[in-house]
């Protein structure tokens, strides 16, 4: 059976009326190789997140818990993240290029065109924040 949800463990940080702020370490994937001592790839990283649960009273800071979200999101975020800004960069790139055959202007183009993108990112992250929804749950002892 396809697992659904992504599932990291996390420390309650801090706790304000629905908003819980929860840290957890994100690990790369080789991190979790039999080599990774010797190898010295290693990759992990403190991530600070803020959760919205309306049962916020049932948690307390310091509090280990499960953070689920959905795999399908995860795709989705990948999407915008890292397909998007390619597609929109290198589709600058080549279309400013063929129509004026100018390199410098082409380079030009195309990094505004990233800009406006990130900004555009910035400007929805509302819209993004509700459409990424992370869910706590106790730690089952």
């Amino acid at each position: 059976m396809k697992e659904e949800f992504l599932c990291h463990q996390g420390i309650i940080k801090s706790i304000d009326k629905d908003k819980i702020v929860v840290t957890f370490v994100r690990n790369s994937a080789c991190s979790a190789c039999h080599s990774k001592n010797s190898c010295m790839m290693t990759d992990s990283k403190e991530e600070e997140i803020t959760i919205t649960d309306a049962n916020s009273a049932l948690y307390q800071v310091g509090e280990l818990i499960n953070i689920t979200m959905e795999k399908s999101l995860g795709g989705r975020a990948i999407i915008i993240a890292y397909l998007l800004p390619f597609i929109v960069l290198v589709g600058g790139l080549l279309i400013t290029f063929f129509t004026t055959q100018r390199e410098i202007l082409s380079i030009l183009v195309a990094f505004a065109a990233m800009t406006i993108y990130y900004i555009a990112i910035k400007l929805l992250k509302n819209r993004w924040e509700g459409a990424f929804q992370f869910k706590i749950s106790k730690v089952e002892e």
